[in-house]
């Protein structure tokens, strides 16, 4: 069994911080599938680029 070192608790904070912000990038890309999915309910294609789903689905409103 290989020996692991103990992280620091900088280390563990900066660890911490880059898992949450992967996290948060996952929802957000879950909610913009889910938005472009019931756009597409009523006859909407929206784009996949990020930026652009909102407006574009806004202004189709």
């Amino acid at each position: 069994m290989r020996t692991v070192s103990v992280k620091t608790t900088d280390e563990q904070a900066a660890t911490i911080i880059v898992k949450h912000r992967e996290m948060l990038i996952g929802q957000r890309t879950q909610a913009i599938n889910a938005l472009r999915g019931h756009a597409a309910e009523f006859g909407m294609i929206v784009n996949r680029h990020r930026s652009e789903t909102p407006q574009k689905i806004a202004s189709s409103a």
